[in-house]
């Protein structure tokens, strides 16, 4: 019995101490063993510090911007070192769309691609180049944080004029008021210039006169930019007449343009003859010019002194040629040869405008008959007609040529006139002289 109760002590004494044996290797705080692992990597890692450790991947220049037209090919180019095991990943930056991570491309645009050269060089290119392309776009490296690049892609589009925006053919009257439209779409927004085809500069108001106002008006229209021009004339002049070109430019080539008349109605005709007062002999062929100019085109006809229409027939001919566009300009010639002396009288040229007597306009031409010049009288004809247009008796019909060409004979025929005197005078003293 006594026996028993040490035993039991023993026993006790021995689950006692397991149990202390046990507490004591659990009672270490959480995370021992995991503490004097890192110890123990710490104690090796001091003979790794003697390596260099690794660079952290960075950007060596920034991602440029680019400016490609609508409809062509860009690219975006992303310059990276120390990249390793890292990826780089493309972004559109407005919509948050990733485009691509590496190699591989997350967008389903056909139109875009990835490339790179030498894991230091990234690319992103764009085919076929649309307007809803135009953004900004991030070239990231997926270090934690991310770190990242961008860079703006800028679509221009070349201007193009707008047909229902733009005048064609505009007719006022004389002195009415008038305007020219031009619109034109493009991005950057298009500036709009007037000017005449013909060279002749635009009339505009300035100072107080009256003239031409130049204007314009842009609104956007989703992704381009429209732009109205318009050339207003308070109160058109038959000067203002003419055909005019309406130019598109935003430098985006290539410019535009189209062409737009402005016809202006005349009051009345604008009649011009070279000379009023021809002198002319008898038996010759002449020639009288007469140009009229007019909107619309004007009625033009010859009268003789009765008021009676000369028409082509005998020896009277009518030609008749237009030599300008816009203002329709007619150049009309009466020729009459064999001159007799019922010829020898007063010639009208009359033009009209839509036969309306209202609006008729004409000049007198004189036919004067001279003697045909002789030796001992052709100064004194000189100074007789001096005023008068002489006609050459060339015997052909002259076209009242204003260049100077009859000027010139006159001149060449006075002089001849002068020597044969000159030629008279030394041949009678020389006979004098013998008797």
């Amino acid at each position: 019995m006594t026996g028993t109760p040490q035993v039991a002590r023993g026993t006790v004494l021995a689950v006692c101490l397991a149990l202390c044996l046990h507490t004591g290797t659990s009672s270490q705080p959480p995370g021992h063993h995991q503490q004097q692992g890192q110890q123990q990597q710490q104690q090796h890692s001091v003979w790794e510090r003697a390596q260099p450790a690794p660079q952290a991947p960075t950007f060596t220049e920034s991602v440029a911007n680019q400016t490609v037209v609508v409809g062509r090919d860009g690219s975006l180019r992303c310059s990276v070192e120390n990249l390793g095991n890292y990826k780089i990943a493309w972004m559109k930056a407005d919509t948050q769309t990733l485009l691509s991570v590496s190699n591989t491309m997350i967008s389903r645009n056909y139109r875009i691609r990835a490339s790179h050269s030498d894991n230091s060089t990234w690319f992103l290119h764009l085919d076929s180049v649309s307007l809803t392309d135009r953004g900004y776009y991030l070239c990231q490296i997926n270090t934690v944080p991310p770190i990242f690049r961008q860079g703006y892609l800028e679509v221009v589009v070349p201007p193009n004029i707008l047909d229902e925006e733009t005048s064609t053919d505009v007719e006022v009257n004389e002195d009415s008021p008038a305007q020219l439209r031009c619109g034109a779409e493009g991005y950057p927004a298009p500036e709009i210039r007037f000017k005449r085809e013909d060279g002749v500069g635009i009339r505009y108001a300035a100072n107080g006169i009256s003239g031409a106002v130049a204007s314009s008006v842009t609104e956007s229209l989703g992704g381009v930019e429209k732009t109205v021009g318009l050339l207003t004339f308070e109160s058109v002049t038959r000067a203002d007449m003419g055909h005019y070109l309406c130019i598109a430019n935003n430098s985006v080539p290539p410019s535009v343009s189209k062409r737009m008349v402005l016809n202006v109605r005349y009051r009345e005709p604008a009649v011009y003859v070279s000379h009023q007062m021809i002198g002319v002999y008898r038996g010759d062929d002449v020639a009288i010019n007469c140009t009229v100019t007019a909107y619309p085109r004007p009625v033009v006809f010859w009268q003789d002194n009765l008021g009676k229409m000369i028409i082509s027939g005998g020896r009277y001919q009518v030609v008749e040629s237009q030599v300008g566009e816009s203002p329709p300009k007619l150049q009309t010639t009466l020729i009459i040869r064999g001159l007799r002396v019922d010829d020898i009288t007063t010639y009208r040229c009359n033009a009209s405008i839509d036969n309306d007597k209202t609006r008729e306009k004409s000049l007198a031409v004189q036919l004067n008959e001279i003697s045909r010049p002789s030796t001992e009288s052709s100064l004194a004809q000189d100074g007789y007609f001096k005023d008068i247009y002489i006609h050459p008796n060339h015997g052909h019909p002259n076209y009242d040529d204003t260049s100077g060409s009859h000027a010139r004979i006159h001149l060449q025929s006075s002089i001849r006139s002068i020597f044969n005197l000159i030629g008279v005078w030394a041949f009678q003293l020389f006979v004098w002289g013998r008797t």
